[in-house]
């Protein structure tokens, strides 16, 4: 009897291992595909560690549709500004084209997040590029920034403190207290001080047409979020 029993499962056994693997194989080989697809639009020097999730994927895949991928990076550079710390999860991610096999690859993600750090350093030497003699130091919800600019026929020291935030395409930087030469400004001069270390600047655009984010400042970066509902992505590189 046992032995009957172990002749009428052994197909079963097997037709299971090979549906695992094949499982396994079609998910290897979506992820491998996504992920030089990813190392080409984000600018990438190697390749990301994308995972996907769900089980059973085969048919998903094979039918463009998989539920889950996300994946990490350790830094990018768009346009000039240094982003560190990248991290992606897209969820309902179906292939616009039909199939994650393409050449290029568009995709339709239902809902995701991006996220992504500037540091102190990157967005100083971003802001240097862009013509702003000024630097800058984020810390939980407020930035300060040390500038030195022509107020009152000479060159005087201005210390800002304040938020920052995307508006439109620009980066921008508002102060909320501003002290020259150390000391407040004179009295009727306070919004003209203000001015005088207001920063706005023109953002790079985000691969794979996110357009959608926010600009939080945390101790040390500027964090950059981006929440996807239904977004169409082109990561055709």
């Amino acid at each position: 009897m046992f032995r009957l029993i172990r002749w009428l499962l052994a197909p079963i056994v097997i037709i299971a291992l090979l549906f695992i693997g094949a499982n396994i194989l079609a998910a290897r080989v979506a992820e491998n595909k996504i992920a030089s697809t990813l190392q080409s639009t984000f600018h990438l020097s190697s390749k990301p560690a994308v995972h996907i999730s769900g089980f059973p994927i085969i048919l998903d895949v094979l039918g463009g549709h998989v539920p889950r991928v996300s994946f990490q990076a350790s830094g990018a550079t768009f346009e000039g500004l240094d982003l560190s710390g990248i991290d992606v999860t897209l969820v309902d991610v179906r292939a616009a084209g039909g199939s994650f096999f393409s050449g290029s690859l568009r995709v339709k993600v239902g809902a995701g997040t991006v996220k992504a750090h500037a540091t102190d350093a990157a967005v100083n030497a971003y802001l240097n590029d862009h013509g702003q003699n000024a630097t800058i130091a984020f810390h939980k919800g407020v930035a300060t920034v040390h500038a030195t600019r022509t107020f009152r026929g000479r060159a005087r020291r201005f210390v800002a403190t304040g938020t920052v935030a995307r508006e439109g395409t620009s980066f921008v930087f508002r102060p909320d207290r501003v002290t020259v030469d150390g000391s407040a400004p004179p009295p009727g001069l306070e919004q003209a001080a203000e001015q005088k270390v207001t920063i706005r600047v023109q953002l790079p655009k985000l691969p794979g047409g996110v357009s959608s984010y926010r600009i939080e400042a945390v101790e040390g970066a500027a964090t950059i979020v981006a929440v996807l509902h239904d977004q169409l992505l082109d990561l055709s590189g």
